[in-house]
């Protein structure tokens, strides 16, 4: 798991780093997506085949999505991983 202290990613207008199984949405889609991984090393970025860091998402007609949590993302956080529990 990636250590989430030194993570430069942040939710969109937020200070919260992503961790693996956060729910976040789509701004304009009510459909709960999970936070699959996080990928902000070099070694993640090789792993899933990518050059930019963000998170990839899992949720049930997306499939997986990546998305740069870029000043441009419509990711909205909706809450940590151990919030839900």
């Amino acid at each position: 798991m990636n250590d989430t202290k030194h993570s430069r990613l942040r939710y969109p207008g937020t200070s919260t780093v992503p961790q693996v199984g956060d729910h976040v949405r789509f701004l304009d889609d009510p459909d709960t997506l999970i936070v699959e991984d996080v990928i902000d090393t070099p070694e993640s970025r090789e792993r899933w085949g990518l050059d930019e860091s963000g998170i990839m998402l899992k949720g049930g007609r997306y499939g997986l999505v990546f998305d740069q949590l870029d000043v441009s993302s419509e990711v909205e956080f909706i809450a940590l991983n151990k919030d839900l529990v």
